[in-house]
């Protein structure tokens, strides 16, 4: 598989946040990174775990 990496700029809108918000995550490490030639990069499969690792399931013993 084939790895696309994103710039932070470019990451923040896929996952709904502002630049600032996944600047400030980057910088506190709450999101895994990539440096190269001083730019720091995510891959988007990271994005994706992010996402799932936040998933919250409906409580199915709803009663009506």
């Amino acid at each position: 598989m084939e790895k696309k990496l994103l710039t932070l700029r470019e990451a923040a809108p896929l996952i709904g946040i502002s630049l600032s918000t996944i600047r400030r995550w980057a910088s506190a490490r709450r999101i895994p990174l990539i440096k190269l030639g001083g730019r720091c990069l995510v891959d988007a499969r990271e994005l994706e775990k992010l996402i799932e690792s936040h998933r919250i399931e409906p409580n199915r013993a709803v009663a009506i």
